[in-house]
């Protein structure tokens, strides 16, 4: 039986995107096995449910996002604007680019730029990054350009220069190579990518309708959620493949022999927890937590600043904090108003996860 559970537009936002970035790493692992895309429609009949829904989409996007670690002068963009239009004169569409089509990031800009607005759809047709400042000044630049290589198409189509400063010259040349142009020159080599651009966006706004009235409906937004393999836990969507997997984080007191033992007190399964309690662990990562499709949650104790991942903000666990709809549910493990992990800590950090609380209102049904 379903909660009501009314989402306000940012919270619609998100969870349009989870659905559809699942379905876009679903679209991929069969691609690369080579079924073609009309085997979505049978996939998710609900969302193709006529021949309208599942006509070829056309591509789009119409703007462009520049970013670089050297500042770049507005006249720049305006002469590659020109140059590039000069070039093909006779192309329809290319003859009016408009300044205002195109967006740069640079410096303390791209320390706050925010990758969700990026992913799984977007008004950007391509990320152009020019790379060629001191290493502590394009930290961030990198970082960005590892997770777009990663993922490729759930972020707009990317072009990278490493070691050119962004001229007139070099920022047309890259202009050249972007997907928003190859598009309007109907360039063959990348209609790959364009066609299935435009397929994603067409999925997001099909989602984005289909959740839209659902979220009016009592009961109907479980209901969607299910249809995607996913479970809402409050206003956060985990996958409901591993809807009860719990991750625990940190530094502590507790051997995990004895988290067992208190885990079976309060009736969960230990099978479904993971232990990651390293404090000096190399290879932890935040990043491997974002729209994590294996965790539900994470109880953390203590863990250090410097933790990978925390794309700028003052400490891991705040980040997951402030975007709970990205990480999985927060707990943290709190002993005399301080991070630790305890037996206490942890029995109380149990009994505050949505497993906790789900077996047990489970159990007074």
């Amino acid at each position: 039986m379903g909660n009501y559970i009314c989402l306000g537009e940012h919270d619609l936002d998100i969870l349009t995107r989870r659905i559809l970035i699942s379905m876009i790493e679903r679209f991929e692992t069969n691609a690369n096995k080579g079924l073609k895309a009309e085997i979505f429609f049978e996939w998710y009949p609900a969302l193709f449910n006529s021949p309208q829904k599942k006509r070829p989409a056309h591509f789009n996007r119409k703007r462009m996002l520049i970013l670089s670690d050297n500042p770049i002068a507005p006249q720049d963009i305006k002469a590659a604007l020109e140059k590039v239009e000069k070039k093909h004169p006779n192309i329809p569409g290319l003859e009016h680019i408009r300044p205002d089509q195109v967006e740069v990031k640079t410096a303390k800009a791209l320390k706050r730029l925010e990758t969700l607005s990026l992913e799984g759809t977007s008004e950007y047709a391509d990320i152009i990054a020019f790379v060629n400042g001191k290493k502590d000044q394009h930290v961030y630049l990198n970082e960005l350009i590892n997770t777009v290589t990663l993922n490729r198409f759930l972020f707009p189509y990317l072009t990278v220069s490493y070691g050119a400063k962004p001229t007139s010259e070099s920022i047309a040349g890259r202009m050249e190579k972007t997907l928003y142009v190859a598009n309007k020159l109907n360039d063959d080599s990348k209609s790959m990518y364009w066609k299935k651009y435009a397929f994603f966006d067409k999925m997001a706004n099909l989602i984005r309708n289909q959740v839209s009235t659902a979220n009016r409906t009592k009961g109907s937004l479980d209901s969607i959620c299910n249809q995607y393999g996913m479970v809402l836990r409050g206003h956060n969507v985990i996958s409901a493949d591993n809807q009860e997997r719990i991750l625990v984080m940190g530094d502590s007191k507790l051997s995990k022999e004895n988290m067992v033992e208190i885990i079976k007190t309060v009736g969960l399964d230990p099978s479904k927890f993971d232990f990651d309690l390293d404090y000096k662990a190399a290879d932890q990562d935040l990043e491997k937590l974002r729209y994590s499709t294996r965790y539900s949650e994470v109880i953390a104790g203590p863990l250090p600043h410097l933790i990978k991942g925390t794309r700028g903000y003052r400490s891991g666990l705040s980040l997951m904090e402030m975007n709970s709809n990205i990480y999985p549910h927060l707990v943290r493990a709190i002993a005399n108003g301080e991070l630790k992990i305890t037996k206490e800590s942890f029995l109380a950090a149990l009994k505050d996860t949505y497993a906790y609380s789900y077996l047990h209102d489970r159990n007074r049904m």
